[in-house]
């Protein structure tokens, strides 16, 4: 006759219960082999990956715990050959980034002033082609309002980071 074999969870449980609930020299030895297995299979493991936004996050709490020095001395060390401060690397949006239809862009000064009454100045704004005709005058104001444009969804963006605005320029 064979004795009935056992396999691995038969025996892992047989010394749970010995460990649980056995007296003396055979509970040490039990709970010697569990804390044995236990450090052999301990694995570690990769932690699940990261979302951008929970990327961003996690960067944003180590730089405001380093402050701005030591933030800025750890961005020339991760990127050496970098020539530009922290402040010039925040993203910037561009007019790829935008769908503007050209045909709704002002071709006159007094159509970009009505489009953008907060940039309206009093006379003629600097750089204005007076003396060099329509087609020049129409793509300055087309320049102006696509540069506008731009400067608006720059602030939006810096708002949503919670950067300051003037650090982008």
């Amino acid at each position: 006759m064979t004795k009935p074999t056992m396999n691995l969870d038969e025996i892992l449980s047989a010394f749970v219960d010995i460990a649980k609930h056995g007296e003396g020299a055979d509970r040490f030895r039990a709970l010697k082999v569990l804390r044995e297995l236990q450090q052999e299979t301990g694995t570690s493991g990769l932690p699940d990956p990261m979302s951008d936004d929970e990327q961003y996050e996690r960067m944003a709490r180590l730089m405001k715990a380093m402050g701005a020095n030591g933030t800025q001395i750890s961005y020339r060390r991760a990127f050496p050959s970098s020539k530009r401060l922290i402040s010039k690397a925040e993203p910037k949006v561009r007019l790829s980034d935008l769908n503007i239809d050209e045909s709704t862009l002002p071709k006159t000064l007094k159509k970009l002033n009505r489009m953008f009454p907060e940039v309206k100045t009093n006379g003629v704004p600097k750089g204005y082609p007076t003396t060099k005709g329509l087609e020049a005058q129409a793509e300055f104001c087309k320049k102006k309002a696509i540069e506008i444009i731009l400067n608006r969804e720059q602030m939006k963006m810096n708002a949503d980071l919670g950067t300051d605005a003037t650090a982008s320029e």
